[in-house]
Parts: structure tokens; C-alpha cells; sequence
């Protein structure tokens, strides 16, 4: 079993969020792997690199990655889910724009805003606005979830040394531009 999470960052630096997500993950499964899908990101790879909680950082360069549009990002993911058991993201809007397209195309359920991991397959997560709490236990074969960032402590951030492996980047279906963040 090989966890997958997407890394939120601004093709500088990683957001904590995505340490958040992969401290959460790690109680998944210790075989953890970062996705960093962005345009010259270099060094979100060597950040993600250094957390010693992650065992490998998928690294796509392309221009369709640099302003995380959903369309773009989620053929890429779907592309990359058969070696994975899981697939997270953080629940904000950067997991909640591209997750549900991925657990859709795959014709999985996604599990959303999960704050605490029971088993490999058994979440606890948020109804009713937060008043009250569900376990929920997946049978999809493949999980996808998104993690609430704040239920979760960041990762160590130094000590790791995970090889950075270099992907080609999906096919986009150009049906979206970016035109501008405000």
C-alpha cells in the first residue's frame, strides 16, 4: 500500500497545509509519496525532500501547472492513481477544487475534511457544520481524501532525504484559462 499526496505551493515554497496533510497521511501508511506538479519548482521538491515522513517526491514541471487549475492538474493525478492505495489532499480550496474531479474520474467516493484516521480505510470527519461527527469506513479499493489541515500537526520539516523522481506531465484538455488571482 503507497499513500499519494498533492502538494500545495506557489512554485516557491510549500504551503503547511500540505505538511499538515502528510502528517496525517503518514498514519495511513509510512509509504508515502508526494506529488509537486507546478512550473519551475524546483525547490518545493528539495522542501518536500527534506520531510522525513515522505519516501519519494514525484515532480512535474510544465506550464499547465503553474496556476493549479483543476482541469489541468486532475489528468495528471488520475494518471499517476493505479500505484497508489490512497490519494490527499488538504481540505481547502486547493484539494477541494481538483478532488472530487479525481475521485469522480476514478468512480470512487471521496471521503472530504477528515479530522482523524481510525484505519486504513476508517476516517472520522465533520457533519452538520461541525456539530456532530462521523466515522466513515470506505470499501472503494482506492481512497480519496482530503484532510482538514487544522485537526493535524505539520510534518517535521528537516532530516529526510527522499529522491526526487521527475514525471512527465498528463495531456490537459484545455478547456480553462488562467486569467488572473484577485
Amino acid at each position: 500500500m503507497t499513500v499519494l499526496v498533492i502538494a500545495e505551493h506557489d512554485n516557491v515554497n510549500l504551503k503547511t497545509f500540505s505538511l499538515n496533510a502528510i502528517n496525517a497521511v503518514s498514519k495511513i501508511d509510512l509509504n508515502l509519496h508526494v506529488l509537486v506538479a507546478g512550473s519551475k519548482c524546483e525547490n518545493v521538491c528539495k522542501e518536500v525532500a527534506a520531510v522525513p515522513l515522505v519516501k519519494k517526491v514525484l515532480h512535474s514541471d510544465s506550464e499547465n501547472y503553474k496556476n493549479y487549475l483543476a482541469e489541468n492538474l486532475t489528468p495528471l493525478v488520475v494518471k499517476l492513481a493505479d500505484k497508489y492505495s490512497h490519494i490527499a489532499a488538504s481540505a481547502n480550496t486547493f484539494g477541494k477544487n481538483f478532488m472530487p474531479r479525481v475521485a469522480a474520474l476514478l468512480d470512487i467516493s471521496q471521503v472530504s475534511d477528515i479530522i482523524k484516521v481510525n484505519s486504513p480505510d476508517t476516517f472520522v470527519r465533520p457533519i452538520y457544520a461541525g456539530n456532530a461527527f462521523a466515522t466513515v469506513k470506505s470499501n472503494d479499493k482506492k481512497k480519496c481524501i482530503t484532510i482538514r489541515p487544522t485537526s493535524f500537526d505539520p510534518a517535521p520539516t528537516s532530516g529526510g532525504s527522499a529522491p526526487i523522481e521527475k514525471i512527465d506531465a498528463a495531456e490537459v484538455p484545455n478547456i480553462s484559462k488562467f486569467i488572473k488571482k484577485e
